[in-house]
Protein backbone atom coordinates (compact mmCIF):
# COMPACT_ATOMS: atom_id res chain seq x y z
CA UNK A 1 0.00 0.00 0.00
CA UNK A 2 1.35 3.39 -0.95
CA UNK A 3 1.08 6.68 0.90
CA UNK A 4 -1.43 9.42 0.16
CA UNK A 5 -1.00 12.48 -2.00
CA UNK A 6 0.00 15.93 -0.84
CA UNK A 7 -2.05 18.94 -2.05
CA UNK A 8 -0.20 22.27 -2.18
CA UNK A 9 0.19 23.99 1.18
CA UNK A 10 -2.85 26.11 1.97
CA UNK A 11 -5.08 24.16 -0.40
CA UNK A 12 -8.47 22.89 0.68
CA UNK A 13 -8.82 19.34 1.94
CA UNK A 14 -8.72 16.69 -0.83
CA UNK A 15 -11.98 16.20 -2.69
CA UNK A 16 -13.79 13.07 -1.53
CA UNK A 17 -17.12 11.51 -2.49
CA UNK A 18 -20.02 11.89 -0.12
CA UNK A 19 -21.21 8.60 1.36
CA UNK A 20 -24.82 8.29 2.44
CA UNK A 21 -25.16 6.82 5.92
CA UNK A 22 -27.03 3.63 5.00
CA UNK A 23 -29.14 2.04 7.72
CA UNK A 24 -27.36 -0.95 9.30
CA UNK A 25 -28.64 -4.41 8.41
CA UNK A 26 -28.66 -7.40 10.81
CA UNK A 27 -25.45 -9.32 11.51
CA UNK A 28 -25.23 -13.09 11.11
CA UNK A 29 -26.48 -15.11 14.06
CA UNK A 30 -23.99 -15.32 16.90
CA UNK A 31 -20.65 -13.58 17.00
CA UNK A 32 -19.83 -10.08 18.20
CA UNK A 33 -18.58 -6.73 16.97
CA UNK A 34 -15.03 -5.62 17.69
CA UNK A 35 -13.40 -2.21 17.34
CA UNK A 36 -10.64 -1.72 14.79
CA UNK A 37 -8.28 1.18 14.11
CA UNK A 38 -8.99 2.88 17.40
CA UNK A 39 -12.73 3.10 16.81
CA UNK A 40 -12.67 3.98 13.11
CA UNK A 41 -14.27 0.64 12.13
CA UNK A 42 -16.57 -1.92 13.76
CA UNK A 43 -16.17 -5.50 12.55
CA UNK A 44 -18.45 -8.49 13.11
CA UNK A 45 -16.43 -11.56 14.09
CA UNK A 46 -17.44 -15.11 15.09
CA UNK A 47 -17.77 -15.90 18.78
CA UNK A 48 -14.37 -16.45 20.36
CA UNK A 49 -12.56 -13.95 18.11
CA UNK A 50 -10.15 -11.52 19.73
CA UNK A 51 -8.06 -8.45 19.06
CA UNK A 52 -4.40 -9.43 19.01
CA UNK A 53 -1.75 -7.01 17.81
CA UNK A 54 0.85 -8.21 15.35
CA UNK A 55 4.06 -9.08 17.17
CA UNK A 56 6.79 -6.54 16.55
CA UNK A 57 10.46 -7.31 16.15
CA UNK A 58 12.26 -7.31 19.52
CA UNK A 59 13.94 -3.99 18.74
CA UNK A 60 11.07 -2.44 16.80
CA UNK A 61 8.03 -0.43 17.84
CA UNK A 62 4.61 -2.01 17.54
CA UNK A 63 2.31 -0.40 14.97
CA UNK A 64 -0.05 2.18 16.52
CA UNK A 65 -3.63 0.93 16.86
CA UNK A 66 -4.74 3.98 14.87
CA UNK A 67 -2.80 2.65 11.87
CA UNK A 68 -3.20 -1.12 12.13
CA UNK A 69 -5.50 -3.64 13.81
CA UNK A 70 -5.36 -7.43 13.84
CA UNK A 71 -8.41 -9.58 14.66
CA UNK A 72 -7.98 -13.34 15.12
CA UNK A 73 -10.42 -16.25 15.06
CA UNK A 74 -9.27 -19.80 15.81
CA UNK A 75 -11.24 -22.99 15.18
CA UNK A 76 -8.92 -25.70 16.40
CA UNK A 77 -5.74 -25.50 14.31
CA UNK A 78 -7.55 -23.42 11.65
CA UNK A 79 -6.98 -19.68 11.92
CA UNK A 80 -8.56 -16.66 10.19
CA UNK A 81 -6.89 -13.26 10.60
CA UNK A 82 -8.37 -9.88 9.69
CA UNK A 83 -5.87 -7.08 9.11
CA UNK A 84 -7.22 -3.53 9.01
CA UNK A 85 -5.14 -0.52 7.94
CA UNK A 86 -5.82 3.20 8.00
CA UNK A 87 -4.82 4.30 4.53
CA UNK A 88 -4.73 8.02 5.41
CA UNK A 89 -5.97 8.75 1.91
CA UNK A 90 -9.26 9.92 0.46
CA UNK A 91 -11.24 8.10 -2.17
CA UNK A 92 -11.21 10.84 -4.80
CA UNK A 93 -13.46 11.16 -7.82
CA UNK A 94 -12.62 7.86 -9.56
CA UNK A 95 -11.79 5.57 -6.68
CA UNK A 96 -12.59 2.33 -8.47
CA UNK A 97 -10.15 3.08 -11.26
CA UNK A 98 -7.45 3.97 -8.69
CA UNK A 99 -8.04 0.75 -6.75
CA UNK A 100 -7.89 -1.33 -9.93
CA UNK A 101 -4.58 0.33 -10.77
CA UNK A 102 -3.32 -0.50 -7.27
CA UNK A 103 -4.24 -4.19 -7.27
CA UNK A 104 -3.30 -4.81 -10.90
CA UNK A 105 0.29 -3.58 -10.64
CA UNK A 106 2.67 -6.08 -12.24
CA UNK A 107 4.73 -6.25 -9.05
CA UNK A 108 1.78 -7.50 -7.00
CA UNK A 109 1.69 -11.26 -6.50
CA UNK A 110 -1.17 -12.77 -8.43
CA UNK A 111 -2.34 -9.39 -9.71
CA UNK A 112 -3.95 -10.86 -12.83
CA UNK A 113 -6.10 -13.13 -10.64
CA UNK A 114 -7.78 -10.36 -8.62
CA UNK A 115 -11.19 -8.93 -9.41
CA UNK A 116 -12.67 -5.72 -7.99
CA UNK A 117 -16.40 -5.09 -7.47
CA UNK A 118 -18.41 -2.41 -5.61
CA UNK A 119 -20.29 -3.44 -2.46
CA UNK A 120 -22.09 -1.77 0.43
CA UNK A 121 -21.19 -3.18 3.86
CA UNK A 122 -24.31 -3.86 5.89
CA UNK A 123 -22.94 -2.23 9.07
CA UNK A 124 -23.75 1.25 7.78
CA UNK A 125 -21.79 4.43 7.05
CA UNK A 126 -19.46 2.90 4.48
CA UNK A 127 -19.14 2.24 0.76
CA UNK A 128 -16.60 -0.22 -0.53
CA UNK A 129 -14.80 -2.12 -3.24
CA UNK A 130 -14.24 -5.81 -2.60
CA UNK A 131 -11.12 -7.50 -3.94
CA UNK A 132 -11.68 -11.18 -4.76
CA UNK A 133 -8.84 -13.53 -5.76
CA UNK A 134 -9.75 -16.37 -8.10
CA UNK A 135 -7.85 -18.67 -5.73
CA UNK A 136 -6.28 -18.29 -2.30
CA UNK A 137 -3.07 -16.29 -2.64
CA UNK A 138 0.06 -16.88 -0.60
CA UNK A 139 1.70 -19.66 1.39
CA UNK A 140 1.58 -19.42 5.20
CA UNK A 141 -0.91 -16.54 5.18
CA UNK A 142 -3.31 -16.98 2.27
CA UNK A 143 -5.36 -14.00 1.11
CA UNK A 144 -9.04 -14.98 0.93
CA UNK A 145 -10.73 -11.61 0.52
CA UNK A 146 -9.93 -7.90 0.87
CA UNK A 147 -11.79 -4.61 0.68
CA UNK A 148 -11.15 -0.91 0.35
CA UNK A 149 -13.88 0.99 2.22
CA UNK A 150 -14.47 4.70 2.60
CA UNK A 151 -16.41 6.71 5.15
CA UNK A 152 -18.68 9.77 4.96
CA UNK A 153 -15.61 12.05 4.98
CA UNK A 154 -14.07 10.06 2.11
CA UNK A 155 -11.19 8.62 4.13
CA UNK A 156 -10.18 5.09 3.13
CA UNK A 157 -9.43 1.95 5.13
CA UNK A 158 -8.07 -1.32 3.76
CA UNK A 159 -9.19 -4.63 5.30
CA UNK A 160 -7.78 -8.03 4.31
CA UNK A 161 -8.75 -11.52 5.47
CA UNK A 162 -6.11 -14.25 5.59
CA UNK A 163 -6.28 -17.99 6.27
CA UNK A 164 -3.61 -20.32 7.57
CA UNK A 165 -3.03 -23.63 5.71
CA UNK A 166 -5.33 -25.52 8.10
CA UNK A 167 -8.18 -23.11 7.40
CA UNK A 168 -7.43 -23.37 3.68
CA UNK A 169 -8.27 -27.08 3.89
CA UNK A 170 -11.83 -25.94 4.68
CA UNK A 171 -11.74 -23.22 2.04
CA UNK A 172 -15.46 -22.98 1.28
CA UNK A 173 -16.38 -22.48 4.96
CA UNK A 174 -13.69 -19.90 5.69
CA UNK A 175 -14.12 -17.95 2.45
CA UNK A 176 -17.81 -17.68 3.28
CA UNK A 177 -16.82 -16.41 6.72
CA UNK A 178 -14.42 -13.89 5.14
CA UNK A 179 -17.27 -12.54 3.00
CA UNK A 180 -19.52 -12.28 6.07
CA UNK A 181 -16.85 -10.32 7.92
CA UNK A 182 -16.25 -7.83 5.10
CA UNK A 183 -19.98 -7.46 4.47
CA UNK A 184 -20.40 -6.62 8.18
CA UNK A 185 -18.02 -3.65 8.23
CA UNK A 186 -19.36 -0.47 9.79
CA UNK A 187 -18.07 3.02 10.46
CA UNK A 188 -16.97 3.17 14.09
CA UNK A 189 -17.85 6.78 14.79
CA UNK A 190 -14.35 8.14 15.34
CA UNK A 191 -13.23 10.76 12.81
CA UNK A 192 -9.74 11.92 11.90
CA UNK A 193 -8.72 15.30 13.26
CA UNK A 194 -7.34 17.08 10.20
CA UNK A 195 -7.43 20.63 11.56
CA UNK A 196 -3.71 20.75 12.30
CA UNK A 197 -2.30 23.03 14.98
CA UNK A 198 -0.02 22.65 18.02
CA UNK A 199 0.68 19.28 19.63
CA UNK A 200 2.87 18.23 22.53
CA UNK A 201 4.70 14.90 22.62
CA UNK A 202 6.80 13.30 25.35
CA UNK A 203 10.57 13.39 24.91
CA UNK A 204 11.91 11.77 28.06
CA UNK A 205 11.31 14.03 31.06
CA UNK A 206 10.52 16.94 28.75
CA UNK A 207 8.06 17.55 25.95
CA UNK A 208 8.44 18.66 22.36
CA UNK A 209 6.08 21.15 20.78
CA UNK A 210 5.12 20.26 17.20
CA UNK A 211 2.86 22.26 14.90
CA UNK A 212 0.91 20.11 12.44
CA UNK A 213 -0.16 21.67 9.15
CA UNK A 214 -3.79 21.08 8.10
CA UNK A 215 -4.57 17.60 6.72
CA UNK A 216 -1.82 15.95 8.79
CA UNK A 217 -2.32 13.28 11.46
CA UNK A 218 0.17 12.13 14.06
CA UNK A 219 0.52 8.73 15.72
CA UNK A 220 2.84 7.34 18.39
CA UNK A 221 4.58 3.96 18.52
CA UNK A 222 6.40 2.82 21.66
CA UNK A 223 9.48 0.65 21.46
CA UNK A 224 11.35 -1.06 24.32
CA UNK A 225 13.49 2.01 25.01
CA UNK A 226 12.47 4.58 22.41
CA UNK A 227 9.44 6.33 20.94
CA UNK A 228 8.58 6.97 17.29
CA UNK A 229 6.11 9.64 16.20
CA UNK A 230 4.75 9.56 12.65
CA UNK A 231 3.28 12.56 10.88
CA UNK A 232 1.43 11.76 7.66
CA UNK A 233 -0.53 13.89 5.26
CA UNK A 234 -3.98 12.70 4.22
CA UNK A 235 -4.24 12.96 0.44
CA UNK A 236 -5.78 11.42 -2.64
CA UNK A 237 -5.69 7.65 -3.15
CA UNK A 238 -3.24 6.59 -5.84
CA UNK A 239 -1.07 9.70 -5.57
CA UNK A 240 2.38 10.03 -3.95
CA UNK A 241 2.28 10.68 -0.22
CA UNK A 242 4.22 12.73 2.32
CA UNK A 243 5.23 11.80 5.83
CA UNK A 244 7.76 12.32 8.57
CA UNK A 245 9.11 10.06 11.31
CA UNK A 246 10.57 11.32 14.59
CA UNK A 247 12.61 8.86 16.68
CA UNK A 248 13.46 9.76 20.28
CA UNK A 249 16.01 7.34 21.74
CA UNK A 250 19.64 6.54 22.33
CA UNK A 251 20.42 4.44 19.25
CA UNK A 252 19.30 6.10 16.02
CA UNK A 253 19.87 4.24 12.77
CA UNK A 254 19.89 6.17 9.53
CA UNK A 255 17.16 5.34 7.02
CA UNK A 256 19.66 5.48 4.15
CA UNK A 257 21.64 2.71 5.86
CA UNK A 258 18.61 0.64 6.89
CA UNK A 259 17.30 0.63 3.34
CA UNK A 260 20.71 -0.35 1.99
CA UNK A 261 20.32 2.42 -0.53
CA UNK A 262 23.03 3.10 -3.06
CA UNK A 263 21.44 6.43 -4.02
CA UNK A 264 23.73 9.43 -3.95
CA UNK A 265 23.38 11.53 -0.78
CA UNK A 266 23.31 15.31 -0.98
CA UNK A 267 24.06 17.28 2.18
CA UNK A 268 22.60 20.65 3.18
CA UNK A 269 22.66 22.72 6.35
CA UNK A 270 19.65 23.15 8.60
CA UNK A 271 18.51 23.36 12.22
CA UNK A 272 16.83 20.96 14.66
CA UNK A 273 16.02 21.87 18.27
CA UNK A 274 17.81 25.16 17.67
CA UNK A 275 21.08 23.48 16.76
CA UNK A 276 22.88 23.37 13.45
CA UNK A 277 22.56 20.02 11.68
CA UNK A 278 23.17 18.51 8.26
CA UNK A 279 20.25 17.20 6.24
CA UNK A 280 21.14 14.13 4.19
CA UNK A 281 18.90 13.84 1.12
CA UNK A 282 18.49 11.33 -1.69
CA UNK A 283 16.00 10.13 -4.27
CA UNK A 284 14.84 6.51 -4.30
CA UNK A 285 12.51 4.38 -6.36
CA UNK A 286 10.45 1.98 -4.24
CA UNK A 287 9.35 -1.31 -5.79
CA UNK A 288 5.83 -0.97 -7.19
CA UNK A 289 5.83 2.82 -6.87
CA UNK A 290 4.72 4.93 -9.81
CA UNK A 291 7.12 7.78 -8.98
CA UNK A 292 10.40 8.38 -7.16
CA UNK A 293 10.42 9.33 -3.48
CA UNK A 294 12.45 12.19 -2.04
CA UNK A 295 14.07 11.36 1.29
CA UNK A 296 15.73 13.56 3.90
CA UNK A 297 17.02 12.77 7.37
CA UNK A 298 18.97 14.37 10.19
CA UNK A 299 20.05 13.47 13.73
CA UNK A 300 20.53 15.91 16.61
CA UNK A 301 21.51 15.46 20.24
CA UNK A 302 18.71 16.36 22.63
CA UNK A 303 19.75 19.09 25.08
CA UNK A 304 19.18 18.77 28.81
CA UNK A 305 20.28 15.20 29.45
CA UNK A 306 16.98 14.17 31.09
CA UNK A 307 15.74 11.78 28.47
CA UNK A 308 16.75 10.22 25.16
CA UNK A 309 20.08 11.34 23.78
CA UNK A 310 19.00 11.82 20.20
CA UNK A 311 16.20 12.98 17.98
CA UNK A 312 16.26 11.38 14.52
CA UNK A 313 13.97 12.91 11.90
CA UNK A 314 13.33 11.45 8.46
CA UNK A 315 11.08 12.64 5.66
CA UNK A 316 9.62 10.88 2.64
CA UNK A 317 7.79 12.98 0.06
CA UNK A 318 6.67 12.79 -3.53
CA UNK A 319 7.88 16.23 -4.58
CA UNK A 320 10.13 19.10 -3.51
CA UNK A 321 7.27 21.25 -2.16
CA UNK A 322 6.05 18.50 0.20
CA UNK A 323 9.61 17.79 1.32
CA UNK A 324 10.23 21.48 2.05
CA UNK A 325 6.96 21.72 3.99
CA UNK A 326 7.96 18.83 6.24
CA UNK A 327 11.43 20.25 6.79
CA UNK A 328 9.79 23.44 8.03
CA UNK A 329 7.67 21.39 10.43
CA UNK A 330 10.76 19.54 11.68
CA UNK A 331 12.87 22.66 12.11
CA UNK A 332 10.08 24.32 14.13
CA UNK A 333 10.08 21.54 16.79
CA UNK A 334 11.20 22.86 20.18
CA UNK A 335 11.73 21.27 23.59
CA UNK A 336 9.47 22.71 26.29
CA UNK A 337 8.95 21.91 30.00
CA UNK A 338 6.49 19.10 30.60
CA UNK A 339 3.00 20.37 31.34
CA UNK A 340 1.95 19.78 34.95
Amino acid sequence: MLGGCSPPQGAEAPVAPVVAADAPRPDPAGGKRLDALGGRLRVWMPEGARVEARKANLMAAAAPVEEESRLVFDDGPARLVVMAYEELRTAGDDFERAVRAEVEKPSKEGAARLSVAPFTPRGGGLKGLKVVPSALLGTDALLARAAFVWQTDGTVQYVAVYLNPEAAKREARFVELADQILDSLAAGGKVLDLAGGPRRVAIGAEEAAVTLPPSFVMTQAQGPDFTVYRLRKVGRFGQPGAGMGVYAGDYPSRQHTQRESDAKVVESKGHLLGREIVWMSWTAHEEGATADSRWSEAIVEVPGGRGPRYLHVWIEAGDAAAEAELRRVAEAIVIVPRAK
